[in-house]
């Protein structure tokens, strides 16, 4: 796909009926809404179509049942929305802990502006103070490295 305003549609498409498929009938830990509704809001945070195809995808290695079926279904997408996606990807929580899932997450600039969105959405609902700093932790430090890479608020 490349960047024509007809094939970012569909790519934004593509991420979407994927997440969709993904996520069905999931809900969220703390509010117990469907889960698709937090990539819709993080997909709506940010500006640019790859930015809103990663967002739609930014949780579907995580929580889909098959992740090899995702890991296959990303191949439709463009090299740098599979890497930001895989760089948005936890999947081992006793090989990397949180903080170096961030510093490996700001590596990547486009998965970078895909998680401050999600940091800021996952903050509508958490309830749990220890998640809750640990997020806006991981938020500061995404931000400053932001602003601190091109001179802008993030």
């Amino acid at each position: 796909m490349n960047e024509s305003h007809a094939s970012a549609e569909q790519m934004i498409a593509a991420a979407k009926t994927l997440a969709e498929r993904v996520h069905q009938g999931q809900k969220r830990k703390y509010s117990g809404e469907d889960f698709i509704n937090h990539p819709r809001r993080v997909a709506d945070a940010v500006g640019s179509p790859v930015e809103k195809a990663v967002a739609w995808l930014h949780d579907a290695l995580e929580d889909a049942p098959d992740p090899e079926m995702v890991r296959q279904a990303l191949k439709q997408f463009p090299p740098e929305v599979q890497a930001a996606v895989q760089a948005l990807t936890r999947e081992d929580e006793e090989k990397e802990s949180y903080e170096q899932f961030i510093e490996r997450v700001a590596e990547n600039q486009l998965a970078t502006v895909v998680k401050l969105a999600d940091l800021r959405d996952n903050l509508r609902d958490l309830e749990l103070r220890e998640l809750k700093e640990r997020y806006l932790k991981a938020l500061d430090k995404l931000e400053k490295g932001v602003q601190n890479r091109d001179g802008t608020a993030a």
